[in-house]
């Protein structure tokens, strides 16, 4: 299945700079699984008005220092939401969380049926510690990713 954004910039951005007002993220990532590759696919900053639709059809593997690869690639593997400190999980060390050192991070695979992932949302924050409050993102409830699992679905299946 091939996910195309032709029409879709404006719901990705709307999606992206929604995600980043609500949960007080300074970044906010989105990464799409293309055939079997992460992708990224959008970024939206807290500081620019535009969110930037990459659409990098390269791994974000090729590119370790602008993504933080290590926590995206677990959540995808695991499906398990990071929230604020990595201190707990077991990560490989990554360079663009070395260099960025961000206070505090949101992770959040983006499910669909069949618990296939389809992307992973990263959000950081790099101002204050504990910016994300766990019990608002209840991993059973997808509360914060199910919007953007329905509007990639739903724009999958208008677009084959």
């Amino acid at each position: 299945m091939k996910l195309t954004f032709w029409c879709s910039d404006s719901v990705v951005s709307k999606l992206l700079n929604l995600s980043l007002r609500t949960v007080g993220a300074e970044v906010c990532l989105l990464v799409l699984d293309k055939g079997g590759i992460l992708c990224a696919e959008a970024i939206a900053r807290s500081d620019v008005s535009s969110v930037q639709h990459l659409r990098r059809a390269d791994s974000i593997d090729l590119q370790p220092a602008q993504y933080p690869t290590s926590v995206i690639n677990y959540v995808a593997r695991t499906k398990e939401m990071v929230v604020n400190s990595l201190d707990s999980y077991e990560l490989v060390p990554d360079p663009y969380l070395a260099l960025h050192k961000p206070k505090s991070i949101l992770c959040h695979a983006l499910v669909a049926s069949q618990s296939r992932v389809i992307g992973v949302v990263y959000m950081e924050n790099s101002q204050t510690a504990n910016a994300f409050v766990s019990s608002l993102f209840c991993p059973r409830s997808h509360t914060l990713c199910a919007p953007f699992t329905r509007a990639l679905l739903w724009l999958t299946l208008s677009t084959e």
